[in-house]
């Protein structure tokens, strides 16, 4: 019984040394997120990318060991935005919010708030169009004109009459 108990007492000295610090590496990772075009269904589209693939890549540790790891955002934020684009943010931020805000409060006043209503509605559609149009983005186009159409018809329905200024 006294030789097995000593064939297991060199391993039972050395587990300390197993496990100290000392023997953890630190891991190091890079991870370089962009926008790539990619091709699964036959269709290219734009997806994110983690080193150029997707799904990402697997970081392997082992527990005791220090990671580091460095996330490097290359997304086309404003980047991609072109001239035409930063000056229609321009006329939209000082044009369109502040003299059309006027205008859209003066115009309140002088109709009735069935009109006003049907024209607050209007503006979600035309905001999408401007979107479509300007910034090159998707949607359903057959739901949107539908969308449009049924605004636009309600707004011919109610009779015209101004407001009265008393």
């Amino acid at each position: 019984m006294f030789t097995r108990t000593f064939h297991f007492l060199p391993f039972l000295c050395c587990l300390p040394i197993l496990f100290s610090p000392s023997l953890a590496k630190t891991v190091e990772y890079d991870l370089y997120v962009r926008n790539a075009p990619v091709n699964f269904t036959g269709a290219t589209r734009q997806a994110m990318t983690i080193n150029g693939n997707i799904p990402g890549p697997t970081l392997h540790f082992t527990e005791g060991d220090t990671a580091v790891i460095r996330v490097h955002n290359l997304m086309a934020c404003w980047q991609g935005i072109s001239a035409v684009q930063w000056w229609l943010l321009a006329y939209l931020g000082v044009i369109a919010s502040g003299v059309c805000f006027f205008l859209w409060n003066y115009g309140a006043r002088r109709v009735t708030p069935v009109k006003l209503a049907i024209m607050n509605n209007l503006k979600i559609p035309l905001a999408a169009m401007t979107s479509l149009l300007l910034f090159r983005e998707h949607s359903n186009m057959f739901l949107l004109s539908i969308g449009c159409l049924l605004i636009l018809a309600s707004f011919l329905i109610v009779p015209i009459s101004l407001k009265n200024d008393a």
